[in-house]
């Protein structure tokens, strides 16, 4: 997922992912730390923690996520 452009990446209560991700829609429900761009939409689940800059066109952090860092909400 780090290392090449996907689709969709869903990270799951337990995936932990250090580094910078990208990918047309993300949905983080473990943590992250780096930062994060969805071309279209990201979105943070209860339980999920980013420690990043978000950049997409749609953030969602759901009640019970975690975010520090700058969101950048652009086409």
């Amino acid at each position: 997922i780090l290392a090449h452009r996907v689709k969709h990446a869903p990270l799951g209560r337990v995936a932990v992912v250090e580094g910078p991700l990208r990918a047309r829609t993300v949905t983080i429900g473990g943590k992250v730390r780096g930062p994060v761009r969805g071309e279209e939409r990201v979105e943070i689940l209860c339980g999920g923690s980013v420690a990043g800059d978000l950049s997409a066109a749609c953030v969602v952090l759901a009640a019970g996520s975690e975010h520090h860092g700058q969101i950048d909400i652009s086409d």
